[in-house]
């Protein structure tokens, strides 16, 4: 199951990353794309 709510998270990096349809796991921001991919280290808008 996956929570489509808006999250945020702190990173080690000390920055707030911003996820739209995704979740964070392990502390990284996971973005579900239309592919059914993932965009790892950095959270992608998809406007």
């Amino acid at each position: 199951m996956h929570d489509f709510r808006f999250k945020t998270e702190i990173l080690k990096e000390k920055m707030h990353y911003f996820c739209l349809n995704g979740v964070f796991l392990k502390g990284k921001c996971m973005i579900f794309g239309l592919n059914g991919g993932f965009f790892k280290r950095k959270c992608v808008i998809f406007s």
